[in-house]
């Protein structure tokens, strides 16, 4: 689940066939995020009367000289840059009250291109210039095309490979498996124990592949 904002379209098409219904997502992010946006019903003294949410992150974002979308290699590796990121990385926290569920740590499936902050956020997962392709960090995410988390899913890995294809020392390298109709784990808890063993033993030298 990587949009706590429950704004996605799969959210709601998928209900019928996802284990995981729209309800239990709503109850288990308003309790997870109750501290840090308001929530019906509850009494929240930080966030109560405040304008919190998406209606601040052009605010937060401006607070940064950094144009994800247009920095070219050499200069994402410049000290300015590093530096613009390492006070943003230092700052993450103090940014979760005014954006609540709209805030990078609880929705990397939102789309980057509209959330300039989000994208900003998505630049500390590349490598320092330093570590010389040693550290880059590789990612394996598995999908099922009918589970209601799939387009939130797919927001994510686009994000990051719209932001971090282009630099192949320090930058992100993903890859989505997509099952068809399934959600991936699902369909595995339905299989008996030795072929579902079997299973697994195809499905990582697929993966692996």
């Amino acid at each position: 689940m990587t949009d706590l904002t429950l704004s996605t379209d799969s959210f709601t098409q998928y209900n019928a066939v996802d284990i995981i219904s729209p309800y239990m997502c709503s109850l288990a992010r308003d309790n997870y995020l109750r501290h840090v946006m308001p929530v019906a019903g509850r009494k929240n003294a930080s966030v109560d009367d405040k304008i919190t949410g998406e209606a601040n992150v052009g605010k937060v974002a401006a607070r940064y000289d950094l144009d994800p979308y247009s920095l070219a290699v050499e200069q994402r590796r410049s000290e300015k840059v590093r530096g613009e990121v390492a006070r943003l990385a230092k700052e993450l926290p103090e940014t979760i009250l005014e954006l609540g569920a709209f805030h990078p740590l609880f929705s990397l499936g939102l789309d980057a291109r509209k959330n300039k902050y989000l994208a900003q956020c998505l630049l500390l997962l590349e490598a320092s210039p330093e570590a010389d392709g040693e550290n880059t960090m590789e990612m394996l995410v598995t999908a099922g095309t009918a589970e209601i988390f799939h387009d939130q899913i797919k927001l994510f890995v686009r994000n990051l490979h719209d932001l971090h294809q282009q630099d192949a020392k320090s930058g992100v390298k993903v890859s989505l498996v997509e099952c068809i109709d399934w959600h991936h784990v699902f369909a595995y808890m339905n299989l008996p124990g030795k072929v579902k063993a079997q299973v697994d033993d195809v499905a990582k030298m697929f993966m692996l592949a």
